[in-house]
């Protein structure tokens, strides 16, 4: 897959489908940055094999990373278009 159709493919079944899932404002960098941190991990974890996070235990992974996407997702952002730091309720 060459990088244009890696980043196509990113941006249509990743985080325009995590975006349309989210009302919060910033719905596309929020999706986007879920998306990098999922990416990121699996390519540490399963292709690279980093350890010791390749090694390291499912719960333990969770638990690390589960509160990051979790602001990602519903926590306070900054983003450029809102004009700086957002707000969630």
């Amino acid at each position: 897959m060459t990088g244009r159709l890696a980043a196509e493919f990113v941006r249509h079944e990743l985080v325009a489908r995590l975006a349309a899932l989210m009302p919060a404002p910033a719905a596309e960098l929020r999706g986007s940055l879920v998306a990098s941190a999922l990416i990121g991990l699996a390519l540490m974890r399963y292709v690279i094999r980093v350890e010791p996070l390749a090694s390291a235990p499912r719960e333990d992974v969770v638990a690390a990373v589960a509160p990051t996407i979790q602001r990602y997702l519903t926590g306070e952002i900054a983003s450029p278009a809102a004009g700086g730091a957002e707000r969630s309720a």
